[in-house]
């Protein structure tokens, strides 16, 4: 059995890395130094840091003393997913290790990151406290919504050097094509692809994983065996809306973290395989993305108009 997590051990930084180059929200990821890990799987510490302001200096007693508190919060992943996959016996150990990084790649890139990246965004915009504006925005208006924004937020005191904007493709291009930018020669036909927008940096997000509400499906349900997830369908909740479709989101990159811990939680070799005539590997995934409260009023979201 121990022959069997070589391959597996080999190539999971190599997944790590996937992750990170593929995720649009990977950025928000929290510093690794302000988490830590417990004993329960699904709960990590987060590092908090309140302090006093300053107060009068005295020439008789000098400073008035003041208070430095460091907490750890815990927090709870509301999210355990995990998927299992056969592979036929025939696979040997000496073409394993191939095999599965081109399964587990695939199903990262194309399942795991896109579920990440839908729920970070929809957990963000539908935070208590976040500031939404519905709205169709063009080429015509576009610049005006996101100018708005950036007032606003300077107002709330959020430091313009934090700021990142999320923003689908569509959107950016009406974004470009608002801008008139002229060179020294007078020419205008050239390239006017953005990466940023008066310093904020811009971080392209497909509309499929850009809702205000997301349905995790449960991948064994009628309708769910598919897994994954889908924009909100309305329920019969009281007060229950469908999800939305997002323009952007403008936010101070230090009001929400996303924490994720992926693990294969099982491999089974053919000779131990009650499940299967072959290879089975279980993958799991915990991961959530935490707001917090204080730093809210950083955060302002375009949603698409009724």
């Amino acid at each position: 059995m121990a022959n069997t997590m070589e391959p597996v051990t080999k190539y999971l930084p190599l997944l790590d890395e996937v992750y990170r180059v593929t995720a649009k929200s990977a950025v928000l990821e929290a510093d690794p130094s302000l988490v830590q890990a417990t004993e329960e799987a699904k709960t990590v510490k987060i590092n908090k840091l309140e302090m006093d302001g300053l107060g009068d200096y005295s020439r008789q007693t000098g400073y008035s003393t003041g208070n430095i508190i460091s907490t750890w919060e815990y927090w709870t992943f509301q999210n355990d997913r995990g998927r299992r996959f056969n592979l036929d016996k025939m696979d040997n150990l000496e073409s394993l290790g191939l095999t599965f990084l081109n399964m587990a790649g695939q199903f990262m890139k194309q399942k795991v990151i896109p579920e990440k990246d839908a729920y970070t965004f929809a957990a963000i915009a539908g935070a208590d406290g976040v500031t939404a504006t519905s709205e169709n925005l063009t080429k015509d208006n576009i610049k005006t919504a996101i100018d708005r924004d950036v007032t606003a937020l300077g107002e709330a005191e959020v430091d313009e050097g934090n700021l990142l904007l999320f923003i689908t493709p569509t959107q950016k291009t009406n974004l470009e094509n608002a801008l008139n930018r002229t060179l020294p020669s007078g020419e205008t036909a050239y390239g006017q692809k953005l990466n940023y927008y008066n310093e904020i940096p811009i971080i392209t997000v497909p509309q499929t994983r850009f809702y205000d509400a997301i349905d995790l499906l449960d991948g064994k349900s009628s309708g769910e065996t598919e897994g994954g997830y889908r924009k909100h369908v309305v329920t019969d909740a009281s007060g229950d809306v469908a999800g939305k479709n997002i323009n952007y989101i403008l936010m101070d990159k230090n009001a929400a973290v996303s924490i994720a811990k992926n693990e294969v939680a099982q491999i089974i070799e053919p000779a131990n395989n009650q499940l299967h005539d072959g290879w089975t590997f279980s993958f799991r995934f915990y991961y959530d993305v935490f707001t917090f409260e204080n730093k809210r009023s950083g955060i302002r979201v375009s949603k698409v108009g009724s």
